[in-house]
């Protein structure tokens, strides 16, 4: 009896999900070759976990990860969780670390030592890249034509072009319009994991200050979502991880045309009656020293004078042999519930990642399959989901482009 004919797979994009598809594809026996629209594949993988890869996170829970549909991911996540990423990455040779918040990385810190690997495997499995092919069509199940018009034919197509995030990598949505050609419905897209716009009249002043605080985002006066860390003080905004983390928030709020903002609590470890206590003893030692010098060794040192202005102190003044009561507490608040108003967040160029993509209501979540033409799957950012600053992205990467590829080469499971 002969053998079934291989089936003939373009991956069409060649970041993590991209390389990861091409890989399960021809292991699984199909017939492979990728496509990448910019010189080389792995453009944005480079950058993640700030040049050292975070591969995945210990406890891929579904309730990390966002999108319209919650029971597409949460299936996803159950049949590929983070043990899966570890065991691939093991079997190329890959040594790992878990740090202490459960994100996972290379212990060699190197996101190139990451896609040396990958596109070793690739090789290995003789997997063609076709590089600078920017795939503008596709017809006829699969008839693909490129922007310089030359043509690839398949008998099925791995759509994981990504989203919009980073567009230097090649991230520019084009693969959204290729998923719409397929008849495919979109959910509007926005950047998340990016920094918040803030107005404040003492930004200028702030910039360049780090500081590990707590950080809730109230909407309408309510708090709606807590997060700690280190925050930094730019020139119009306020970043970090904490802030990528409220930023899909902010972005809901202000499309809802609700009114967000930020509470910054600068002094966590410490409740309001003991800074009370603390700043009336400073203040009563040091009646004849500028107000300033009080809170040295207590707080950033270019928090100080904005807080105290803010908080009616004049500054050029001493003291005084007593503060009083009304004026330290509004002090305290200040300090453990700093307001901040927000205007928005910033662009494309500076999020991690995508909210939005191909509505997954047309997509299974066994396969990746596309419920509306047959043959045509889907991995990665391209889909309605994304997920928490913390590996939770790239593991969504591994995932989908394993089960695509799988699925593709005729071999789910």
């Amino acid at each position: 009896m002969p053998s079934p004919e291989k089936h003939r797979v373009a991956v069409i994009g060649g970041g993590a999900a991209g390389l990861m598809a091409a890989i399960a594809a021809a292991r699984a026996g199909a017939d492979v070759f990728l496509l990448e629209k910019t010189p080389r594949v792995g453009r944005k993988l480079l950058l993640t976990g700030n040049g050292r890869c975070n591969l995945t996170h210990s406890d891929c829970s579904p309730r990390r990860y966002h999108g319209r549909r919650p029971e597409f991911f949460r299936t996803v996540l159950t049949s590929f969780p983070a043990e899966r990423t570890l065991s691939f990455f093991k079997e190329l040779g890959l040594l790992t670390k878990t740090e202490e918040d459960g994100r996972v990385f290379p212990l060699c810190d190197q996101a190139s030592t990451v896609l040396d690997l990958l596109r070793d495997e690739l090789s290995r499995l003789n997997v063609p890249i076709h590089a600078e092919t920017e795939i503008r069509n596709i017809r006829n199940r699969f008839d693909l034509t490129c922007a310089d018009n030359r043509r690839f034919k398949a008998d099925r197509v791995i759509l994981s072009t990504g989203g919009l995030a980073h567009p230097e990598t090649g991230s520019d949505g084009k693969g959204l319009l290729l998923a719409e050609q397929c008849g495919h419905h979109l959910v509007p897209v926005f950047p998340v994991l990016v920094p918040v716009r803030v107005r404040s009249p003492f930004l200028k002043s702030l910039k360049g200050t780090r500081t590990d605080c707590d950080i809730e985002l109230t909407v309408d006066g309510k708090p709606v979502q807590r997060e700690s860390g280190e925050i930094i003080f730019n020139s119009d905004n306020l970043s970090g991880i904490p802030l990528f983390q409220l930023s899909r928030k902010v972005t809901e709020c202000l499309q809802a045309h609700r009114r967000p903002s930020l509470r910054i609590d600068l002094l966590p470890g410490i409740n309001a009656k003991v800074l009370a206590e603390e700043l009336e003893g400073r203040f009563r030692t040091r009646p004849q020293e500028p107000p300033e010098r009080a809170l040295l060794g207590l707080l950033n040192k270019r928090f100080i004078p904005v807080l105290l202005k803010t908080a009616g102190f004049k500054t050029e003044s001493p003291s005084g042999s007593t503060v009083s009561r009304s004026r330290v507490s509004s002090l305290v608040e200040l300090i453990k519930g700093w307001s901040w108003e927000i205007t928005g967040t910033l662009g494309w160029a500076e999020a991690q990642a995508t909210a939005g993509g191909v509505d997954t209501l047309e997509v299974d979540p066994l396969t990746m399959e596309s419920r509306l033409t047959p043959g045509l799957f889907f991995a990665g950012e391209i889909l309605d989901v994304d997920g928490d600053c913390g590996g939770f992205n790239l593991h969504w990467a591994w995932a989908t482009g394993a089960t695509a590829g799988r699925a593709a080469a005729g071999t789910e499971d």
